[in-house]
Parts: C-alpha cells; sequence; structure tokens
C-alpha cells in the first residue's frame, strides 16, 4: 500500500512537466489538470509526517515547514517549467501551498487519535481550502453554463465572466459602456503596432450546427477605413499544424463608425480546401492584422448565430 502511494505521488510528479499546456485542451480539463497540485503537495505533507517527521514535533513547527517547503519547492518547479517553455504561474505556487495545508489537515482528520471535534473541524477547514484551491475551475464551470445558457448568442460583452473566454496577442481588450450595439457593453479592441496583433474567442458552444449565418458587429471610431483579417477553425485545425488552407479565412474593411458582419455558414464549412469544416467542433474565432503600423482602436458586439 506504502509502496502505491508513493508510485502515485511519482506520477504526479511527472505530469508537472509532461501534458497539459496544450491550448487545444478544454479550460475545464486544463483546469482538472492543474488541480493536480493541491493533490501533490496534500500527499507530500503528508507522506512526509506520516512516515518521517517527529511525532513530537509542535503544531507551529509543522506548519511553519509545511509553509517553507511547499514555497520553495513550488517555486522551484515553476522556475524549471520556464525552462521547458511552459509558465511561470503564481497561482500554481498558492495551489502547493494550499496543498500542503491540506495534507497537514489530513493528518488529523485521519488520526485515530484525535478527539473527534478537531477532526471535525480540521475536516471543516480541510473543505474551505479544497474550494479555494478550486476557485479556477469553478468559475469556469460557471461560465460555461452561461454560455451555454446564452447560445446561439456568442459573445455580447454582458458579463464580465466572458472576458476568461479571450486570448490577446499585442491588444489591449477592456469590457466597457461604449458602442453596444444592443445591450449595455461592448468589447473595446486597442490593436498595437506589431505583427499580428488578434484577439481569439478561445471558449465557445462549438456545435454551429442548424444555423445558417454568423453575424456580429464592429464600431470603427476613426475617420478611416481599416482592414482586418477574421479566421475561424475547428478542432481538427488545431490539432493539425494550423495550415492557411484549412481554416476559414477573409479580410473585411471596417468603415467609420458601425460596421455589420454577417457570413454564411456554408462559407466557413467549404472554406479548408481538402475537407469540409466541421460545424459540431468548432474552436475559435479570431480577428487580427498584420504588420500594424499605428494603433487602431475597433468595438465588437453581439457575435450571435442566426
Amino acid at each position: 500500500m506504502q509502496m502505491a502511494f508513493f508510485l502515485f505521488i511519482f506520477i504526479l510528479i511527472i505530469f508537472l512537466f509532461v501534458g497539459g499546456e496544450s491550448r487545444q485542451h478544454h479550460r475545464l480539463i486544463k483546469d482538472i489538470w492543474d488541480a493536480g497540485h493541491l493533490v501533490l503537495f496534500a500527499a507530500l505533507i503528508y507522506s512526509y509526517f506520516s512516515h518521517y517527521a517527529k511525532a513530537s514535533s509542535s503544531i507551529i513547527k509543522k506548519l511553519l515547514f509545511t509553509s517553507l517547503f511547499c514555497l520553495l519547492i513550488g517555486t522551484a518547479i515553476e522556475v524549471i517549467q520556464i525552462f521547458i517553455h511552459r509558465d511561470f504561474s503564481t497561482d500554481d505556487i498558492i495551489n502547493d501551498l494550499i496543498g500542503g495545508y491540506i495534507g497537514f489537515l489530513g493528518l488529523i482528520i485521519f488520526g485515530h487519535q484525535v478527539a473527534l471535534k478537531k477532526r471535525i473541524i480540521a475536516l471543516a477547514i480541510a473543505i474551505v481550502l479544497i474550494i479555494i484551491g478550486l476557485r479556477q475551475l469553478e468559475k469556469d464551470v460557471l461560465d460555461e453554463i452561461k454560455m451555454q445558457q446564452a447560445f446561439p448568442v456568442i459573445a455580447d460583452f454582458e458579463i464580465a465572466s466572458e472576458m476568461s473566454r479571450l486570448e490577446s496577442k499585442n491588444v489591449i481588450i477592456k469590457r466597457v459602456k461604449q458602442h453596444s450595439y444592443q445591450g449595455q457593453h461592448s468589447l473595446k479592441i486597442d490593436y498595437l503596432p506589431g505583427r499580428y496583433p488578434a484577439v481569439t474567442i478561445e471558449h465557445l458552444k462549438g456545435n454551429w450546427s442548424g444555423f445558417k449565418t454568423l453575424a456580429f458587429y464592429v464600431y470603427n471610431p476613426g475617420s478611416k477605413p481599416v482592414s482586418f483579417e477574421l479566421k475561424i477553425y475547428d478542432q481538427k485545425h488545431a490539432l493539425t499544424g494550423r495550415s492557411y488552407n484549412d481554416r476559414f479565412n477573409k479580410e473585411i474593411v471596417f468603415t467609420s463608425g458601425w460596421n455589420s458582419v454577417e457570413i454564411p455558414l456554408n462559407e466557413i464549412i467549404e472554406a479548408p480546401k481538402r475537407r469540409s469544416m466541421d460545424t459540431h467542433k468548432l474552436k475559435a474565432i479570431s480577428l487580427f492584422t498584420d504588420k500594424q503600423q499605428q494603433p487602431v482602436t475597433l468595438y465588437l458586439d453581439y457575435i450571435h448565430l442566426k
């Protein structure tokens, strides 16, 4: 049993550096993967105090050791991940610390010689810590529910959690109460000078079957027309090299003021050269430009299917 437990810890350590980072994964899968930090550090602390630490150590000393161990080892893991082209995450370090405290509380919860009242209190604290540790998963689950309820509206920026569905590159995005086509909010996008500034809806309800048109509205506050590219792709495209000819691409010129854009879904379906776009598994919508010389601001609103 003890060997199986140590093997479980070893596997969790390996998973810290292998897999889990692909942007092709659903965000809930990534959230669950990231929760492995809680499990690993809970197991490490529980194992250490169960098998190696002196039983006579005071609670304060154990808590101090737990804090230092989780902070130092957690930070070291994040630094190592930089060298294997993964992001340094302070949230992961926080979860390492929370996981360590959960492991410490496990000693009390499963301690047969501990008074029942203390075990119940420890369990209650551990549950609170688990809820805190799974905070991102909880937020994303709620947003997934809201996204399903709003469909066929893909994004209208009326709720703050929609911002978590967006990825941006060389742009500044902000949910504002200006130039909203419908409702009270729109998405203000400041495209900065640079190569391929883009805003992308990475998380959306992917099944568009049964609809005929993708529509959205863009307000250009400038006095001159600006040219942008719209790309739409499915899960297969995201997994097979992202070839230009394997997705939907369309150049759109936004004139001064409001612009209404409507794209027949047939055009999107037939866009890949060697296959049909899978409207049951749409992955992302991106609005970008190339070789931006001057800052450009657009307001995007009410992306929907009809």
